[in-house]
């Protein structure tokens, strides 16, 4: 029984052996407790201090900070909530690597369990879930310190494969499988994320819905809704505590709008949102309309916004080394970026193979699924523009509820 169980399972131990061995070889640091530095990272640290001092001074929580501009709340900082029973678990579960390697693997795995519950190849879907952990995206956000982004990211292929799942009628197993992807998803703390995995589920649910008509299986895609929203509901209430301290919080942020729009001068009150960020700041970081093309050419818009100028070369340029050493420093790390955003850390580079590959996906699979990646990846695309595609992005402002608090 022991060889035989071998035999079958062999392939998913080889795919989970090799996520540890390339999370690990990538980032070795994490194992020893190394952090890559990160300029987010540092400023956390520095605003949770008021925090971190009371709560081990006085074994509480404070839910209040001092050290930022004259006192603020401290939900989007530091927060322990007695009410989560599951989160000292939870951390344990997610944290065993150390970070960013941690991330890494579960990233993987998440994608892995996705294409499998697509009935995918299991060598292939192993290719498809390293492929997709290794797109430059995932690196350029650690070094900037977006911990709880990449944390959110993460879950995305756990929830869209216990969606697969519940869709396929696997009632039971899907509806655990999405509510505990998605409560973990929350419990990262980066709502933005969560939102635009809500985005691709839409999406989902079009194409399904499209397909239980064609089939005539409407009644069964009913059950299959009900049970996700009931994954939804037990995935929010895990997370409840956090969830409502954030809402009350945004209200009195720059998320919620200002009261002095009416006072502001006619022709910048189109500037402002009446309960949301300012649209200056929402359409920051657009892309340009040719920006997608570093999914299939890295450098097509250069590189990042600091970029050492004899990257390629690996040594440095005669001229520079003849430069006065401060000259000379601000050479070596002039931008090489050209594109839409204001910065960047790098570019979006999926692979060349990896695109072709997924264009050649599009021919020869069956599943609809390819075509809810493939309009969530447009959507997706197109919604980056912003303010370079200010028609489509202002319809989406107004349509979409909650896309103006990102």
């Amino acid at each position: 029984m022991g060889k035989n169980f071998l035999q079958k399972y062999s392939a998913y131990f080889i795919a989970v052996a090799t996520f540890l061995i390339l999370a690990i070889a990538y980032y070795p640091g994490s194992l020893k407790g190394k952090v890559v530095p990160a300029h987010d990272t540092q400023q956390f640290t520095g605003m949770a201090s008021d925090v971190t001092y009371h709560r081990a001074m006085y074994a509480e929580e404070p839910y209040w900070m001092s050290n930022q501009f004259g006192g603020m709340p401290a939900f989007q900082t530091s927060v322990i909530f007695d009410g989560n029973k599951a989160a000292p678990f939870i951390t344990k579960l997610y944290d065993f690597l150390g970070y960013p390697a941690n991330y890494l693997f579960w990233l993987m795995l998440g994608m892995y369990v996705f294409l499998l519950s697509l009935r995918q190849n299991k060598w292939a879907s192993l290719l498809g879930a390293i492929a997709y952990g290794f797109s430059t995206y995932h690196f350029t956000i650690v070094p900037a310190g977006h911990v709880t982004k990449f944390h959110a990211i993460a879950w995305i292929g756990f929830v869209l494969a216990g969606i697969v799942l519940t869709l396929q009628k696997r009632y039971l197993i899907g509806i655990t499988v999405t509510a505990l992807a998605l409560a973990l998803q929350i419990f990262a703390n980066h709502p933005q994320i969560t939102y635009y995995t809500a985005l691709i589920v839409i999406f989902a649910g079009i194409w399904a819905l499209i397909e239980a008509f064609k089939n005539k299986e409407l009644p069964s895609l009913g059950l299959a809704g009900g049970g996700l929203i009931l994954a939804a509901v037990l995935a929010f209430g895990t997370n409840i505590d956090n969830l409502l301290g954030t809402m009350d919080y945004a209200k009195k942020s720059n998320r919620g709008g200002s009261e002095l729009i009416k006072a502001l001068p006619l022709e910048d009150r189109d500037k402002k949102t009446a309960g949301g960020l300012n649209l200056d700041y929402i359409k920051q970081y657009s892309a340009d309309k040719t920006e997608f093309l570093t999914f299939l050419v890295p450098f097509a818009k250069g590189g990042a916004s600091s970029f050492p100028i004899d990257y390629f070369n690996g040594k440095q340029n005669d001229i520079v080394k003849k430069l006065d050493a401060r000259v000379a420093n601000n050479v070596r790390n002039f931008p090489s970026y050209f594109g839409g955003m204001e910065s960047t850390s790098g570019p979006f580079y999926a692979g060349a193979i990896i695109f072709f590959l997924a264009v050649l996906a599009l021919f020869v699979s069956n599943s609809y699924w390819r075509w809810i990646l493939l309009s969530s990846t447009i959507f997706a695309i197109m919604a980056s523009w912003g303010k370079y595609f200010d028609g489509f992005f202002d319809l989406l402002l107004n349509i979409l509820p909650m896309f103006n608090k990102f």
